[in-house]
């Protein structure tokens, strides 16, 4: 992690070598690094994949339980991964939008563990959408008793092995443990639901999934098809 003098002065290299790539990198689309790999969080508590420094920041403004974020999603993951953000010249953050208790705790299941497992789970949750929506939509009316009278955050916890998310998420390689501590965490609900009212009277958006390129708001685009040739003009 040699003499502590010795140690500091390679890490401060380390470091100023690091900031340097990212920064040509940002300029001049060429760099050796795999910015597909590289996730950071943002001040706001959003996840960030590609050169922290690129000139082009897109945020995508998400929610679990929207049809359209999961179809955006599926459009967009791979050329995303292989033209957009490998040069360097772009990254992408996701900011949740939670709009009902499905989607928070969606939402804590996809921030569950390191940050690196974000995207992964991001990209599950949404493929699997169908499914446990489907589940949500005809629980049964002794479960949506037990949700009701469940107090916050435990209810997350029934709702989540009640629709599938539970059994995803362990599919997953996480232990049933993780998944509770996840869904309990108040200091991720408390962020979460900032995070979206920050959305709704900062970033004005009306509707998921938003798009906001280098701080602005993309007016009349929520989809891929409407996203991308705005990235293709960058």
């Amino acid at each position: 992690m040699l003499k502590a003098a010795a140690m500091i002065a390679l890490i401060g290299g380390g470091i100023g070598l690091t900031t340097a790539m990212a920064e040509q990198a940002g300029r001049s689309g060429q760099s050796s690094a795999d910015w597909t790999k590289t996730v950071r969080m943002s001040p706001t508590g959003g996840h960030i994949r590609g050169n922290p420094l690129a000139r082009n920041r897109i945020v995508e403004f998400v929610s679990y339980t929207c049809p359209h974020c999961a179809d955006y999603t599926e459009k967009s993951a791979v050329p995303m991964k292989t033209r957009y953000l490998p040069k360097g010249t772009a990254s992408v953050e996701i900011r949740n939008f939670v709009r009902d208790p499905y989607d928070l705790a969606a939402a804590l299941l996809a921030r569950c563990g390191s940050k690196d497992r974000f995207f992964g789970n991001h990209e599950a949750i949404l493929a699997a959408q169908q499914d446990w929506t489907s589940k949500a939509n005809t629980a049964t009316s002794a479960q949506r008793s037990a949700w009701q009278s469940a107090a916050m955050p435990n209810r997350l916890t029934l709702i989540a092995r009640d629709i599938g998310l539970s059994s995803l998420m362990r599919g997953r390689g996480y232990s049933q443990t993780q998944i509770s501590q996840c869904l309990t965490n108040q200091k991720e609900i408390d962020l979460l639901i900032k995070m979206t009212q920050s959305a709704v009277n900062d970033t004005k958006i009306t509707g998921t999934p938003s798009f906001t390129i280098n701080g602005r708001l993309q007016d009349k685009t929520h989809s891929w098809e409407a996203l991308k040739p705005k990235l293709d003009r960058l």
